[in-house]
């Protein structure tokens, strides 16, 4: 009777230790996949804070860098209208009336166009090939190995299309006209409307989307 009792006591024991043992082991199970939940969510912040500042810091130091070369050519297209126009002379010109400085005129015009726009171009070009890769019919329909080419294609015509008006300033400003960005932008606007902000975009459009996709087709090829 006594040993009936114990063996009893010991499996109803056994049981209540197992059954512990196994709550405490699915408590833990569900912590660990709230912890790789919380740092899956955590990761995907800050690729997304990192993407947003390394682009945006590119892009900075490439329109400081390169803004002289953007007054140039801007400079040349115009006087050609008045004759072959040369570098040489560009430059004299440009140095004699403004000085250094004028090799740098547009450059806020253009930080306010570059910034947001390579941003808003990095950010939604991973968004949309997130989105591309995880749908089965655009799988089917387009290789993989294509999918990012599309991507750059759709969020270069987004950030275009944003930035379009800044990029008029810009220009404007660059060719020697005198006067701030919000002005520029103002006159634009009373003499053409908002039609005139966005003067340019579809030659911008057709120039910078086939350069993306080549990009990225390119350095898909090459990675792959």
């Amino acid at each position: 009777m006594s040993s009936s009792t114990t063996n009893n006591v010991s499996t109803s024991s056994e049981d209540v230790s197992s059954s512990s043992s196994s709550s405490s082991s699915s408590s833990s199970s569900s912590k660990s996949m709230n912890n790789n939940i919380n740092n899956n969510i955590q990761w995907k912040q800050s690729s997304l804070y990192s993407q947003i500042l390394a682009s945006g810091s590119a892009s900075a130091v490439a329109t400081l860098c390169l803004n002289p070369v953007g007054v140039i050519k801007v400079r040349l297209q115009n006087e050609r209208r008045k004759g072959p126009p040369s570098v040489q002379h560009i430059i004299k010109h440009v140095f004699n009336n403004y000085g250094i400085v004028g090799f740098w005129r547009g450059c806020s015009a253009g930080l306010m166009q570059a910034l947001p726009s390579t941003m808003i171009y990095m950010t939604s070009y991973e968004a949309i090939k997130k989105v591309l890769y995880n749908n089965e019919m655009i799988s089917d329909v387009i290789s993989t190995q294509y999918i990012p080419a599309l991507a750059g294609a759709i969020g270069r015509t987004i950030s275009v299309s944003i930035t379009s008006p800044i990029e008029l300033v810009r220009t404007i400003q660059v060719s020697g006209k005198a006067g701030n960005i919000v002005g520029i932008a103002q006159e634009v606007y009373r003499v053409e409307g908002w039609g005139g902000l966005y003067r340019g975009w579809f030659p911008t459009v057709m120039r910078d989307v086939p350069f993306r996709q080549v990009e990225w087709c390119l350095c898909c090829v090459v990675l792959c």
